[in-house]
């Protein structure tokens, strides 16, 4: 109980700052907005235990696309001159299916990492970005990981949901109007679970407009470590996680 009257609090305290922050954005200057469809090329190594059962795990990308079903990975920003919002979406179904001493074994994974917050320049304008500019950013990372399994007509169901606070910054450089680099890392954590977020990216702009007026090209690497547990004894879980690899995107600004 007092762990959910924490989580409740720190949540109610996150919402209010969030809304409170447009005030601050600066009088007179457009909005701007961000879309930006990516693919993260992921790979899953750490620990995961459920009761007495631990399972290693070093899943490639190439391991994970094969029981890929769907999913999506969104980008969305908007910003009004020093004040911005932003979220970034990742969700994706996997499912295996195989035959264990005779039984037919089905498993689905619902796996999502959604994060949101607000970022603030601290040096420079990263609406109208310039040479070095550094922003600092408060949000929350929500983690889904929801795993159904079918043993002939049993089914076993093992769903988990939290949520860590974050804090962080990120910084660009612009070398000029086609090219720029961005480096950003957060973290934060409540009630025994924390993750930590790394991330880097290489960012062109084409001379000429390509499918939109204002488009630019990504290319970079995130690392997230997370840990999280739950339960004793038989109802314990644990998922001690480092979830890295390559990006590619793009992004449009309306």
């Amino acid at each position: 109980m007092h762990g959910r009257l924490t989580r409740k609090r720190v949540t109610t305290a996150l919402l209010s700052s969030l809304l409170a922050l447009p005030a601050m954005a600066e009088e007179g200057v457009q909005w701007q907005y961000g879309v930006a469809p990516y693919l993260w090329m992921l790979g899953l190594h750490g620990t995961v235990q459920a009761a007495n059962t631990r399972l290693e795990v070093s899943q490639s990308f190439a391991d994970i696309m094969q029981k890929f079903q769907g999913g999506i990975m969104l980008w969305l920003d908007a910003r009004r001159g020093r004040f911005g919002l932003f979220a970034n979406s990742m969700f994706s179904v996997l499912k295996d299916e195989q035959t264990v001493e005779g039984f037919p074994v089905r498993a689905r994974n619902d796996f999502g990492i959604f994060s949101a917050g607000a970022s603030w320049s601290l040096i420079g304008d990263a609406s109208k970005p310039q040479g070095l500019t550094l922003d600092a950013l408060a949000g929350a990372r929500l983690t889904l990981n929801d795993v159904t399994l079918r043993v002939a007509d049993l089914k076993a169901v093992s769903n988990h949901t939290w949520t860590d606070p974050i804090g962080g910054a990120r910084l660009r450089y612009t070398f000029n109007p086609q090219w720029h680099v961005i480096g950003e890392a957060d973290g934060g954590g409540i009630n025994g679970h924390h993750s930590t977020d790394v991330q880097g990216w290489i960012g062109y702009n084409p001379k000429k407009p390509w499918l939109v007026d204002n488009l630019t090209l990504y290319l970079g690497y995130r690392n997230l470590n997370q840990y999280y547990t739950s339960g004793e004894g038989r109802n314990f879980f644990l998922w001690d996680m480092n979830i890295r690899g390559p990006i590619i995107g793009a992004k449009a600004i309306f």
